[in-house]
């Protein structure tokens, strides 16, 4: 069955990785895809961190870029923006897109970096024009939020739109708000809770949530209080503070195939409360 074969499959990648372990003159390379073995399946950073090394101080720029991701989230080695910045840098110089979108994202937050919106847009074009969705999707965020360049939100739901069509799960919650609000695109509820429910799939608690709205005011889809109640739940549970607002107007009300539960109510608002101080 399918499990035999992924099993014989991670047996014989276990294999090929012992066998680059064992070579004493692995190249850059190599480091470089031991690295990817420790961080994205064996989940050992430290070793990851370990061979991403070797492999960007021989000067491999995918390495760097894998490197400054490990600084920029603190895995294997402590937070340090500073550094994943010098490692996004060296990468994006030597044209590596992924470098060029991680570097925008400290830029857009001023992390181990002034705080630049207009490189941070100039950074995620790069990358955008290169073909990456998710510097499409952010950009497009800047040019709907107006930040670091002028607002238009028919350049945002363009990038959107181009990024949704391949299959980026925050683009194409975003174009669902547009198509929610009929703000750039004309109003289609039916569509948008398509867009929702394709970027629910992926996880995303916004889009969950943003379908269960509609469930929940019966727009775009048949009106469901018991799936609203069950998509709020998912997103609540995924830290959506929204979520769990409406799923204490639900308690409250006693709807979505729950009854009237006043403890569950203020648990929920207290939920609410702690998440609103926290940001």
């Amino acid at each position: 069955g399918d499990s035999g074969k992924e099993s014989e499959a991670r047996n014989a990648a276990e294999r090929f990785i012992d066998g680059l372990l064992a070579d004493p003159s692995c190249s850059a390379s190599c480091h470089l895809l031991i690295g990817l073995w420790m961080r994205l399946v064996t989940k050992n950073y430290g070793e990851a961190v370990k061979h991403f090394r070797i492999a960007a101080n021989a000067g491999h720029y995918f390495a760097m870029n894998n490197l400054g991701v490990s600084y920029h989230l603190g895995e294997g080695v402590p937070v340090d923006y500073g550094r994943a910045a010098e490692l996004y840098q060296r990468a994006a110089a030597s044209g590596h897109i992924a470098a060029m979108f991680n570097l925008g994202l400290l830029c857009e937050k001023g992390d181990g970096m002034p705080l630049d919106l207009k490189q941070a847009a100039e950074l995620y074009r790069r990358a955008a024009d290169a073909g990456d969705d998710d510097a499409m999707c952010a950009l497009g965020v800047l040019y709907e939020r107006g930040e670091g360049v002028p607002r238009d939100i028919q350049i945002a739901a363009e990038l959107y739109q181009k990024a949704a069509d391949v299959g980026n799960k925050y683009a194409m919650c975003n174009v669902g708000v547009l198509l929610q609000r009929g703000e750039a695109l004309p109003q289609d509820l039916p569509r948008a809770a398509c867009l929702f429910r394709k970027a629910a799939d992926s996880g995303y608690a916004p889009a969950v949530y943003n379908l269960a709205v509609l469930y929940d005011n019966g727009e775009g889809v048949e009106k469901n209080t018991t799936e609203a109640f069950r998509l709020y739940q998912q997103a609540s549970d995924a830290g959506h503070a929204g979520a769990t607002f409406n799923l204490a107007v639900l308690y409250d009300r006693g709807e979505g195939g729950v009854q009237q539960d006043l403890q569950r109510w203020y648990a929920c608002m207290a939920a609410v409360h702690v998440s609103s101080s926290r940001s």
